[in-house]
């Protein structure tokens, strides 16, 4: 027999599953912003990313301020600030 699950076990089974979503969402976002006229520039910007422990805030900021933000289209800049 079926146990009926209790509101907060069903909250967290949601939660897990959005956060699934969002995950696969965000993951074909990046997916398509390194296939576009970015990607080098967006592959550097992952990597600091990835290896935040190591880079310096001077070298993030200075690497960020370089970009030119009016070449950068919407998508592209929402898959690098969320």
């Amino acid at each position: 027999m079926k146990r009926r699950r209790t509101a907060q076990e069903k909250k967290l089974v949601d939660d897990a599953r959005l956060l699934r979503w969002w995950r696969a969402f965000h993951r074909e976002e990046k997916a398509v912003a390194l296939s576009g006229p970015h990607a080098r520039t967006l592959a550097e910007l992952f990597r600091a990313f990835a290896n935040i422990e190591c880079v310096q805030p001077t070298q993030l900021v200075g690497f960020v301020g370089a970009i030119g933000t009016e070449s950068i289209t919407k998508p592209v800049s929402s898959c690098c600030t969320s």
